[in-house]
């Protein structure tokens, strides 16, 4: 079997507060929301679909740049971490759908 990275490219995301407050807030259950493009828009523009809403836990910031705005997250999505850059300036990003080891 392969292991294959898939991504997904996040088109409506949080604020950097809503970030920082979902890791703060984590023990009393705060999650943040992420907007998925569906692959059907990706390689066919045409199709009008709406994008899937995933809800999440933080797990970590790390910071990407220098900016203050692009960061490198680790997300706990239904029981499975994934890896996710994101701008809190474009509120925009890329979700790899590859759960990192515990």
């Amino acid at each position: 079997m392969t292991n294959q990275e898939t991504r997904k490219i996040i088109v409506a995301g949080p604020s950097r507060e809503q970030l920082f407050d979902a890791l703060r807030l984590r023990h009393e259950g705060r999650k943040i929301s992420f907007t998925v493009e569906p692959m059907i828009l990706q390689t066919n523009p045409q199709f009008k679909v709406k994008g899937e809403v995933f809800d999440a836990f933080i797990e970590s910031i790390q910071v990407e740049d220098g900016s203050g705005n692009s960061w490198n997250l680790v997300l706990n999505m239904l029981g499975k971490r994934h890896r996710v850059y994101f701008n809190t300036l474009s509120r925009t990003g890329t979700l790899y759908v590859v759960p990192l080891l515990r």
